[in-house]
């Protein structure tokens, strides 16, 4: 009795590792983002921008990638420039997601709306062996509502006082030139001493 029990159990080990090892578990997808928590996104009121919500990176050795965006959060001031839908090769590290922020004109400063994108891939395993499962992440950005500042230019750096960086550059060049002066008479003098 105790082995056939043994012998199930050893079969169901068998079974669901079998099962883990046809599953992709890691995503050959990665997002790199330009604004983040620290680094918001700023929009003034009334304002409408575009902006670049981040770059999807594919793994090289998983081949190409379908990805469908959806827009599950700020859908209100946001939508997504281009395609929904959309094949990223394998290696790419060009494919850009851009956004259309746009606010309303009655919104106060200092107001935080948070982008939130799920980005699936709708990838089709390779082979009859495979189980294919959609795998999708969620990425978000924080937009702030600010009026955008118009850069300060920055103040010349003062001179001093003094200047004297030509007075030093025409010192230099006549104690050069006493120098080969010198030993050029030297050499003259001592030419005829012989």
């Amino acid at each position: 009795m105790e082995i056939k029990n043994n012998r199930k159990i050893i079969e169901l080990v068998f079974l669901f590792w079998i099962l883990i090892v046809s599953i992709n578990l890691i995503s050959a997808i990665g997002i790199s983002k330009e604004y983040f928590e620290g680094n918001p996104a700023k929009v003034g009121p009334g304002e409408t921008k575009e902006i670049s919500f981040g770059l999807i990176i594919v793994n090289p050795e998983e081949g190409d990638r379908n990805i469908v965006l959806n827009l599950t959060e700020g859908g209100e001031i946001a939508s997504i420039i281009g395609d929904k839908s959309f094949t990223v090769l394998a290696g790419s590290r060009d494919k850009i997601i851009n956004l259309r922020i746009s606010i309303p004109k009655d919104t106060p400063e200092g107001t935080k709306y948070t982008v939130a994108l799920d980005i699936k891939d709708n990838t089709i395993p390779n082979g009859t062996q495979m189980v294919g499962f959609t795998k999708s992440s969620t990425s978000s950005i924080p937009i702030l509502v600010e009026k955008e500042k118009a850069p300060v230019p920055e103040p010349a750096p003062e001179k001093p006082a003094g200047d004297y960086t030509w007075y030093i550059i025409i010192a230099v060049l006549i104690i050069i030139i006493a120098i080969v002066a010198y030993f050029l008479l030297r050499n003259k003098e001592s030419g005829k001493s012989k």
